[in-house]
């Protein structure tokens, strides 16, 4: 892609969107991209009907799916000038995944579709703060379980080992126990230093 693209990831609950409003209202001029831009489309009337379609599927299945929509996502901003600002990119969903015993080759293969991005802040939090930040839990962020608070940590737990299949060469870890102007800081100075 011919802009810049930076990531802001983490867990479930670890405050990505919270840190990309802030990034946003700092001034930097971005695009906002998140896989749900593909499915706000018209193709599910809700976001509880993406949640059920995707636990019908297989966990590869799912992978295809949530690729095609992160790829249909970037699509639709090719035609911004803006630096494109991912909310989770494919790291969140393909972590989940692995943790759901999705084929690892095929999660290679479709990585090395995405290109790599000019920096990737990855926002760090502990399982109980994730769970208080939800307003309101998925099956898929609970391991296809049924929603609760057992569910999710245990799920949580179970994709966080999956992030080392990532390369994290470029990455910045950011702790999201701080207070919002700390992280909103640390991830200003990292945002200037890769534009």
């Amino acid at each position: 892609m011919k802009q810049k693209m930076i990531v802001v990831t983490g867990t479930d609950g670890s405050g990505k969107s919270t840190v990309i409003n802030s990034i946003i209202h700092s001034g930097i001029e971005a695009h906002v991209i998140s896989i749900w831009d593909a499915m706000d489309d018209n193709l599910f009337p809700s976001r509880s009907d993406v949640d059920q379609y995707l636990c019908k599927l297989t966990s590869n299945a799912r992978l295809l799916f949530l690729a095609h929509a992160l790829h249909h996502a970037m699509v639709k901003a090719q035609s911004s000038n803006k630096t494109l600002l991912f909310n989770g990119y494919y790291y969140k969903y393909f972590a989940s995944e692995l943790a759901l015993e999705a084929d690892s080759m095929l999660v290679n293969q479709l990585m090395a579709l995405f290109p790599l991005p000019d920096l990737v802040i990855k926002l760090e939090v502990d399982y109980e703060t994730a769970f208080k930040r939800k307003q309101s839990l998925s099956s898929y962020e609970c391991g296809l379980q049924a929603p609760s608070e057992t569910s999710f940590k245990e799920f949580q737990r179970l994709a966080a080992k999956s992030w080392s299949h990532f390369d994290q060469a470029n990455w910045k870890a950011v702790s999201g126990l701080q207070n919002k102007e700390e992280v909103l800081t640390q991830s200003m100075i990292a945002i200037n230093s890769a534009l």
